[in-house]
């Protein structure tokens, strides 16, 4: 009962299966939780009706249904209308889980009159300005997921009403709050997928028109930052029938994410780094969407060629060199995170990777020995938050076997670096971010010799620091290295560019 999400999760819903507290419990969350100040407390609220809502159904769509539309439009309570609309969008989402376990339609516990009101609900919302205000980017939140709930139960929808929610959506994609961004760009996922038929030959013109040029060129045109954050991570949401319905438009997609994902892309006058972020984050989505959907034989797709796969992969791997600084320091690192995490993603969706043999679907060994490389050379790095993430796709490659085609000798040698045994990682507790764990295990692989200038570059940037913990470990660990290094190792530093000259430089400096 100490943790909240379980007492309202977890804990009503079981006692609720009691007739005599039931009740009770359905009355105290929608008549007093939904309105609570805290805003935690209110999404709570609502998730514990969505869980109650198949246990009690009558009397959630009798009573709970028709209080929350009508104080979905208080134009007084703003917490109340928050918690409102919240509490029936997590009921609505319930009413996919009842139909799916009895077989019924959502007629059969809803009237005619009450589905249209749902989906009325949120133009009557716009029209009566409730955005405004205090608490009215919650109110824009909730709005979304209940657009999102309503796509997921397939409510019965006008053309009309479909548009109009679409139009409500695209209104909230380039809000400056990420995330309204994010719940914004998951409730234009489920309503494209849901709605908006598209047949064999592709979409029509004006549903080209309306959503992937109109937000092509959003990202191309636009000097508002919050526009591209936006419409860069909405791209990555489309489903598939409009990513791909010819590699044209697919290419079409990605040489727009691209162009934006560059470390030295332009918005306006400025740089923004949280674009390029999205923007990274967008291309892997695309591969997987378009990737899974050919899985599924959908005839209005393409899938991805080899060139197209190779275009996501060098966009990431270029998204590791993002270092742009700014007042807030190293913002690139934010890419770099991303980019770490979608190439792991794609080396995960093997079975539409170019194939350098007719057996073998992995890459071509000179793209994962690279991407191994850079993935080790941020593993060497000095932020805490990128080492830790490094070292995670790193363990989850490696103890994958089939994701990589480096030569084999290379990488039965970074698993014995890494400690991994029979495909499981040994260490039950790694602390990728503690520099004392790190930094040691890290020039353990300095031995490997196709990754050695990939960790050494990581290395210049750590032991040069300015953080005195990391500086001094890393100094220390590199030190400790040389003293069972060979004499062509030790000579290739000594000798090296100014690079190596700087690393001793600063590490002797680091530990003296």
């Amino acid at each position: 009962m100490g943790n909240r999400g379980d007492a309202y999760l977890t804990i009503a819903p079981e006692i609720a299966r009691y007739d005599e507290y039931r009740e009770v419990i359905i009355d105290h969350l929608y008549q007093i939780k939904l309105q609570h100040w805290d805003l935690g407390i209110r999404l709570l609220s609502s998730r514990a009706l969505g869980n109650l809502t198949e246990i009690d159904t009558e009397r959630i769509c009798a009573e709970v249904v028709p209080y929350l539309l009508r104080y979905s439009l208080d134009e007084k309570n703003v917490q109340r209308r928050h918690g409102s609309i919240s509490g029936l969008a997590e009921i609505v989402l319930a009413f996919a889980a009842v139909k799916e376990r009895s077989g019924t339609s959502l007629s059969d516990h809803l009237s005619v009159e009450t589905l249209n009101a749902i989906a009325e609900l949120v133009p009557q919302i716009e029209k009566k300005r409730l955005y405004r205000g205090k608490g009215g980017e919650q109110i824009r939140a909730a709005v979304c997921r209940l657009i999102e709930c309503i796509g997921i139960t397939k409510i019965p929808l006008t053309v009309p009403q479909q548009v109009r929610l679409l139009d409500s959506v695209d209104a909230c994609i380039p809000h400056p709050n990420e995330d309204i961004q994010e719940q914004a760009t998951q409730a234009l996922s489920q309503l494209l997928t849901t709605y908006f038929p598209v047949g064999s030959n592709g979409p029509s013109d004006r549903l080209q028109k309306r959503v992937v040029d109109k937000y092509v060129h959003q990202i191309q045109t636009s000097l508002n930052p919050a526009a591209t954050r936006g419409f860069s991570m909405a791209l990555g949401r489309l489903p598939a029938k409009l990513l791909a319905p010819s590699s044209k438009n697919l290419d079409l997609l990605l040489n727009c994410v691209d162009r934006i994902s560059r470390p030295d892309a332009m918005i306006g006058p400025d740089k923004d780094a949280e674009s390029r972020r999205n923007a990274l984050v967008a291309l892997p989505r695309i591969y997987r969407t378009v990737g899974m959907a050919s899985l599924n034989q959908e005839a209005s797709t393409v899938t991805f060629t080899p060139e197209q796969v190779g275009h996501v992969i060098a966009a990431l791997l270029r998204g590791l060199c993002d270092y742009n600084m700014e007042r807030r320091g190293d913002v690139g690192s934010m890419s770099r995170i991303v980019a770490m995490q979608g190439l792991v993603s794609v080396l995960e969706t093997t079975s539409f990777l170019p194939q350098n043999s007719s057996t073998s679907p992995g890459l071509d060994t000179t793209i994962s020995t690279t991407i191994v490389g850079g993935l080790l050379k941020q593993f060497a790095e000095k932020l805490d938050a990128v080492r830790s993430e490094a070292g995670r796709c790193l363990v989850e490659l490696l103890t994958q076997n089939d994701r990589i085609t480096c030569d084999l000798l290379e990488k039965e040698r970074l698993v014995d670096c890494f400690g991994i045994k029979d495909g499981t990682f040994s260490v039950l507790e790694a602390n990728w971010a503690d520099a004392s764990f790190t930094f040691p295990l890290v020039v353990k692989c300095l031995d490997i010799e196709t990754y050695f200038s990939y960790i050494l570059s990581g290395l210049v940037i750590s032991v040069g620091c300015s953080t005195q913990s990391v500086s001094k470990e890393a100094g220390a660990a590199l030190i400790q290295w040389t003293k069972g290094a060979s004499t062509e190792k030790i000579q290739c530093l000594g000798e090296g560019k100014w690079a190596c000259r700087k690393l001793f430089f600063a590490a002797s400096s680091a530990i003296a």
